[in-house]
């Protein structure tokens, strides 16, 4: 079978094709996909696929009250509250990494370049150094 496997970006080897529930990029809803995987791979795809599939709305839900509370502390930052705009922004960044550690999404392009592990790794890296630069926002307030 021609192709890549989907986790580890790999061509060759046993590949075969299975099918996950998948979310559907614009509805949110979850969607039968049939994906190509190694043999060897295709328990920790549907591990995965079932713990992190699912979650798409609570994930952009998240990031989105994240996102107005920066907007809402900047304007707060702006109206002369330095500390508690500035604390508030560190957490907020903070809580943004949170939500990227725990819910590693990440975009359909970076999956086919890179495949789902190493995407999901690269999103809970990047999460985890949001949580280090909220921390450090949140020591400037002081």
């Amino acid at each position: 079978m021609e192709g890549r496997c989907i986790w580890c970006n790999k061509a060759g080897g046993e590949l075969r094709q299975t099918t996950v529930g998948t979310r559907h990029p614009l509805l949110f809803s979850t969607v039968q996909g049939d994906l190509v995987v190694h043999r060897e791979h295709e328990e920790a795809l549907r591990r995965f696929a079932a713990r992190v599939g699912p979650s798409g709305r609570l994930f952009l839900t998240a990031v989105g009250a994240c996102l107005l509370a920066m907007v809402a502390l900047e304007i707060a930052l702006a109206a002369g509250a330095r500390t508690v705009g500035t604390a508030g922004i560190g957490l907020s960044i903070a809580a943004l990494g949170i939500v990227l550690m725990a819910l590693p999404l990440s975009t359909p392009q970076t999956v086919a370049l890179f495949g789902v592990r190493a995407a999901a790794r690269l999103v809970r890296v990047a999460g985890a150094l949001l949580v280090g630069l909220g921390a450090f926002v949140m020591l400037l307030a002081r």
